[in-house]
């Protein structure tokens, strides 16, 4: 189940910074809740992709809550929800695939 998509099939083929999601618009409840986030990649093949998940109390300063590097499994963490959270993908070669992030729980 997905509780919330972060973002789905982001281009691991340059670096980028996701939109800020404002959680006091969207789930207010979320903020300051534990949620269960997940980072996968689909289709990636070569390369060395590195996505984050970061949160921020005022869109400003960001705090990395989970990354994920290598081409393997999916990355699940518990995380500690802020006001803001974005996605962030940065790669040290050139790299096919997607990156999907999601938020998969929430208490």
């Amino acid at each position: 189940m997905k509780l919330r998509v972060i973002e789905e099939d982001v281009a691991l083929s340059s670096t980028s910074d996701g939109s800020a999601i404002d959680l006091a618009s969207v789930a207010p409840f979320l903020i300051g809740a534990t949620a269960i986030a997940e980072i996968g990649f689909s289709a990636a093949a070569d390369g060395t992709p590195v996505a984050t998940l970061q949160t921020s109390p005022d869109n400003s300063t960001w705090t990395t809550v989970l990354t994920k590097t290598g081409l393997k499994a999916t990355k699940k963490a518990e995380i500690t929800l802020a006001r803001y959270i974005r996605r962030r993908v940065t790669t040290a070669s050139t790299t096919t695939g997607h990156a999907n992030f999601y938020l998969t729980g929430a208490y």
